[in-house]
Parts: C-alpha cells; sequence; structure tokens
C-alpha cells in the first residue's frame, strides 16, 4: 500500500461496499488504519450519498402481538441490484436482549425513530435508546435522558427525532412529551448530544399533537426533523413542524393553499432525493397523490410528483390511505412506494402520462413488487445507506 499514493487508493476503496472495506481491513494495520480513519468514513458516505449507491430498504416488523400475516422478522432490499429481491436479514431485535413485549399498551414496544447516515436509532421502554449500524453490527446503548418511563401515561403523545448537524459535526436525538387534553397542554423537550453525551431541556413544544397514534418519529431532510401537527386554537388544520438540529428551534414549514381544502387529508411526510414530501388523500375524488418541496422552506417550490386513483394500488377502502414514497431508483427514473405498510409498488416517472376517465382504469406507470411470494405486514419502511459510521463518537 505503501507504494499507492493515497488519494488513488482513496479513490478505489470509496467505490467498495461496506462488506470488502470490513475485510480489507485485515490486510495491513495500514488498511486498517485508513479505512478506520473518520476522514475516509466521511469520504465513503460522501461517495454513496452522491453516486446514490449503497443504499438498503429495511422493513421491519416490530410488534410482537402475534397474528397468520407476520413472522416478526426484518428484512433487506439492495437498491443498487434491479431485481428487487427481499432477503432476511439480522432481527432488529438482536440490538435487545431479553425483550418481554406487552400486548396491552402501545408503549411497551421496540420503535425505530430514526435512520441517518446508515446508523439506527431505536427504542424499547424496558432497555432504553440504542444506535446500531447494521453494515458493521455495532450498537451503542444511550443514557437515560428523559426522565422515568413509569410517568409516560398512555394519554400521551410521544415524538421522537434522530439526525445529524453538520455544523457541530454531531448526532442529536430528541424526544418531545406532549400532554393533550381538556384541562391541560403541556410538554417537555429534551436533546441528547451524542459527541458529548449531553443533554438538556430546551423550548416548550408550541403545537398541539393530534391523531390515534401516540409516538411518531420525525421525518429527517437535510438537518431538520419534521412532524404533522395542529395549532393549539386549532385542531383541525393540520400543519407541518420542523426542528432544526443546527441551532435546536422549531418552525413552522409551508402548505400550498390548493392543499388546505377539506377535501385533503395531510397523511404522511417523507425524504425523497433528499426533499421533504407529503402524501395527500383526496376522499373526493378518490385520489392520492405525492408532493415534493423542492426548495426547502419555499412554498411556491412544491410540485405535484405522483397521483392515482386509489384501485391502482390495490386501495378498494374509501377510508384514509398511507402511501409513502421511499426513494428513488439508482437511475431516478422511478420512484419506490409503501402502500398501507403492506405493499410495495414501483412507479415510472418517464412513463407518459394518460388520462383516466374512470377510476378503474388501470395506470400502466404503477407496478406492484412481488414479495416474499405473498403479502406481509410491517411496521417499519424505510432506506439505511450502508457506511462505516461509528456508532460512538469521541469529540477528541
Amino acid at each position: 500500500m505503501s507504494e499507492i499514493p493515497s488519494d488513488i487508493t482513496y479513490d478505489i476503496l470509496k467505490y467498495l461496499p461496506v462488506k470488502s472495506l470490513l475485510r480489507f481491513r485485515c490486510l495491513s494495520k495500514a488498511y486498517c488504519s485508513l479505512i478506520d480513519s473518520r476522514d475516509f468514513i466521511n469520504f465513503h458516505l460522501s461517495n454513496s450519498k452522491n453516486t446514490n449507491t449503497n443504499r438498503s430498504l429495511i422493513i421491519a416488523q416490530t410488534d410482537l402481538q402475534p397474528c397468520r400475516w407476520r413472522n416478526n422478522k426484518t428484512y433487506t432490499m439492495n437498491l443498487d441490484c434491479p431485481d428487487h429481491q427481499l432477503v432476511e436479514f439480522e432481527h432488529i431485535f438482536s440490538v435487545f436482549q431479553g425483550i418481554e413485549p406487552n400486548y396491552d399498551d402501545h408503549l411497551r414496544n421496540l420503535v425505530i425513530f430514526g435512520s441517518c447516515n446508515g446508523l439506527i436509532a431505536l427504542y424499547h421502554p424496558d432497555q432504553g435508546m440504542s444506535l446500531w449500524n447494521p453494515s458493521t453490527k455495532k450498537q451503542q446503548k444511550l443514557p437515560n435522558f428523559w426522565g422515568s418511563d413509569r410517568k409516560i401515561r398512555s394519554s400521551d403523545y410521544l415524538l421522537d427525532g434522530f439526525g445529524y448537524d453538520p455544523v457541530s459535526d454531531d448526532y442529536k436525538v430528541i424526544r418531545i412529551r406532549t400532554i393533550n387534553n381538556k384541562s391541560r397542554n403541556r410538554s417537555r423537550v429534551m436533546v441528547y448530544s451524542v459527541k458529548h453525551n449531553f443533554s438538556r431541556r430546551i423550548q416548550d413544544f408550541p403545537y398541539k399533537v393530534r391523531g390515534d397514534d401516540k409516538r411518531n418519529w420525525g421525518t429527517l431532510v437535510g438537518s431538520c426533523l419534521h412532524w404533522i401537527v395542529s395549532e393549539p386554537d386549532d385542531i383541525k388544520d393540520r400543519l407541518i413542524v420542523s426542528f432544526n438540529l443546527e441551532d435546536e428551534r422549531f418552525r413552522a414549514v409551508p402548505i400550498p393553499d390548493v392543499l388546505k381544502h377539506e377535501e385533503y387529508l395531510l397523511v404522511e411526510l417523507g425524504e425523497v432525493g433528499g426533499c421533504l414530501s407529503m402524501s395527500t388523500d383526496d376522499e373526493r375524488e378518490f385520489l392520492v397523490e405525492i408532493w415534493v418541496m423542492k426548495e426547502y422552506g419555499i412554498i411556491e417550490s412544491w410540485i405535484r410528483i405522483f397521483s392515482t386513483y386509489k384501485p391502482n394500488l390495490c386501495l378498494k377502502s374509501l377510508l384514509t390511505s398511507h402511501v409513502k414514497p421511499i426513494g428513488y431508483s439508482k437511475t431516478g427514473d422511478k420512484l419506490l412506494l409503501d402502500v398501507n405498510s403492506c405493499n410495495l409498488f414501483d412507479y415510472d416517472l418517464k412513463e407518459e402520462e394518460e388520462n383516466q376517465t374512470s377510476p378503474y382504469e388501470p395506470d400502466k406507470r404503477i407496478r406492484r413488487i412481488e414479495i416474499l411470494g405473498g403479502w406481509i405486514k410491517w411496521d417499519y419502511s424505510f432506506i439505511c445507506v450502508r457506511s462505516l459510521v461509528p456508532v460512538n463518537l469521541n469529540p477528541n
């Protein structure tokens, strides 16, 4: 290795998958030192993002309640391969030891509350929070910075989030606990720094959490986490609130006026192509749509990238439907969709749009992906870049 210039070595190694790099650590001390260096880890991660490679779709079942369509496993799909083959993955419960599920309490099950730069953030009330890199098989337990779980009531809402602050070069965890009832509305917001192993309480959460889902994890776009909330005095109006990990402040994200009509329901937030997305359900027209904010914070930059009638997504019910974009294909010509956490679809962005006169005419741009030869139900689906990022950061 000493005969090869370091810049050429970098250029060669940056294109290799993590699995190969971990093997090459055994070649020599020099290779091990290079691959383990923070500069190379960041270089490899940046190259993966720029080339849209080293991405895995992870599908996880975390609710341990037994039922006929669940087998409580975790699956992965290599998005660098065109065949969309799901394979069984190391189960996400292996990060924790001795989990005893409580089938009657929504607060007692394992929760995935974030994915960033190859790290997955998990929480279980009996064992706390942990960071896990599924590529390197490394994990790190985080300290309890939010207080006693016994004080959390079934009526409380928990908003968790995990992401990277590029200004301080630090990964941060946020937990928002809100109590919404007729007699009082209050919140407690804690932020934890992984780099400095330090937590603190910040400004209260100025919005009202709504919906049946008592737990929600923030959608990460850049260095901002996002949730769907309401103004304290207007629970009918939905809005998007962001939390900037850099300055640790909450802000409202503008929504186009066309989506503020009563027939539109803001159902799901997502991240696609580095942009914030929102999925809407037009119950009057029997349509589901996906909008993307091309320039962050600019209301005029919202554009619609997807629109179809519900039957094209195997949605025969008039009830609210959850359609979430997972990401673009490697070439950028297709959009991968998670529909109601039980179906995956490909949407061809280059296929010309045809005017459908009936909701029951097929949309040729949409293709259902057969998974595992049948039908399964999952709790989480998200893209995780395969990286060498360590789970414990040392400021020195």
